[in-house]
């Protein structure tokens, strides 16, 4: 039997309504539009029906989205005739709740509520559906599997960035972040797809300022040429003070229309500090792969380094551990040498390069994740699919066995499996590890810090 029907009939573009014009038969396993009064011969009468299935019989067919048959491309809507808002007009009284009356003519239009929420003939849209079609289903031009190869390029990329650390010379951790690109990309080409990446700015090609603080009080400093963060170019500049990279927005700024830099107010010198700015000409060649933070698809984070009083080990035996957070939020295990200090340098060339940032209000859906306190538009369950597949690409690319626990301690609570406890508020079971119980309810697993 059909339950959960609904049932729109229309004769001669004309919707009827249910009980004063038609009414529904059910006869066995079928159901009929059954009119009060005869029709007509030459009538057209047109059924259009909704069902929560996933098929159709050979009665009917599939009409075609509103989306892709008006205005599919999401084009500016700019002029109109009268005859298209007479239209749009009438497709909001064939679904309009409560309407009574003749459009056009004499109704009740202008007594209801939310009326252009109704409209079906004039649209414009959150985003184009063509668009997002071809880049989910065109083979060479397939968003997700780009995004999947260019995240493992970028994991390659980084594991060969520390590999190589032991083969580079001797000199100071900028000019040995330089020489380890360069040891990386040495046998690549212009013709490969990272050549262009703008990632960071790296290389001998680059115009150097030294200056010697002289007056503390003095928070601007001199460029050759002013440089806009906020605009694409393949160009790339850098600051150092004594040795260690500054971070832009946390502790200077560009002038976009003069050739200055200014350091922040909480950023304090001291009388001889060393300040030294590298200006590159241009960024190709590095071969780093785009991350989504630097495209802009994804929030930046200040390259850090803290301690994680959270870390479990395998035998327990402590619960800190100093790890290092990039720019793109991910957080690794810290080396406690010199490697650690490297990676910050090359997680800051990679943040301060950032030209296009995160745009959250337009963006936001992209990290929707359904939490206790909040709708979203995406179930748990949902939700759980997509990082599932995510999770055991990542397990089976590194071999990880994620299903062994062998991190019990029965004396503390953060390494139980909760997996068979109900949530006390929504009733459902709660995940096994307490970090994913922490950021359903907090959004984080460290909220004592964050």
């Amino acid at each position: 039997s059909v339950s959960n029907l609904e049932v729109d009939v229309f004769v001669n573009n004309v919707k009827k309504t249910l009980t004063t014009d038609y009414s529904i038969v059910t006869k066995g396993q079928d159901k009929f539009v059954q009119f009060v009064k005869s029709r007509t011969i030459g009538d057209k009468i047109v059924i259009e029906t909704y069902a929560p299935y996933t098929t159709k019989n050979d009665n009917g067919y599939y009409e075609i989205p509103d989306n892709l048959e008006r205005n599919g491309l999401n084009s500016a809507v700019e002029t109109l005739t009268l005859g298209e808002i007479n239209n749009h007009v009438l497709s909001i009284t064939k679904e309009l709740e409560g309407f009574t009356g003749t459009q056009p003519g004499s109704t009740n239009l202008k007594d209801l509520n939310e009326t252009k929420n109704y409209g079906r003939r004039i649209m414009q849209h959150a985003g184009s559906v063509p668009l997002a079609t071809f880049l989910l289903t065109h083979p060479n031009a397939n968003f997700y599997s780009s995004a999947k190869y260019v995240g493992k390029e970028y994991a390659k990329f980084k594991n060969s960035f520390i590999k190589n650390i032991d083969s580079s010379p001797d000199g100071t951790v900028r000019d040995k972040v330089d020489a380890i690109i360069k040891l990386v990309s040495g046998n690549k080409s212009e013709e490969f797809a990272f050549y262009h990446s703008d990632m960071i700015g790296w290389s001998e090609n680059y115009t150097r300022l030294s200056y010697t603080v002289t007056d503390n009080s003095n928070k601007t400093y001199g460029l050759s040429a002013v440089f806009d963060k906020t605009k694409l170019s393949n160009k790339a500049v850098y600051v150092w003070v004594n040795d260690v990279q500054a971070v832009h927005g946390a502790d200077y700024t560009f002038d976009s229309s003069s050739s200055t830099i200014t350091f922040t107010t909480d950023f304090t010198f001291t009388m001889g500090d060393k300040i030294e700015v590298r200006e590159y000409a241009e960024t190709n060649g590095s071969h780093v792969p785009p991350t989504p933070t630097k495209l802009g698809l994804y929030p930046a984070y200040k390259p850090s380094k803290f301690v994680d009083n959270t870390y479990r080990s395998q035998l327990n035996d402590s619960t800190e551990i100093t790890v290092i957070q990039g720019h793109d939020g991910s957080i690794m295990k810290a080396y406690g040498d010199i490697r650690d200090d490297l990676i910050l340098e090359l997680e800051k060339r990679i943040y301060n390069n950032i030209k296009v940032t995160y745009d959250e209000k337009n963006l936001h859906d992209l990290y929707q994740r359904p939490g206790d306190f909040r709708s979203s538009a995406w179930t748990k369950a949902e939700w759980n699919e997509i990082e599932k597949k995510l999770f055991l690409d990542w397990t089976g690319d590194n071999q990880i066995d994620y299903t062994s626990h062998n991190y019990l301690d029965v004396e503390d609570s953060f390494t139980w499996n909760y997996s068979k406890v109900k949530n006390r508020l929504t009733g459902e079971l709660l995940k096994g590890y307490w970090r994913g119980i922490y950021k359903d309810m907090y959004d984080t697993d460290r909220p004592h810090t964050h």
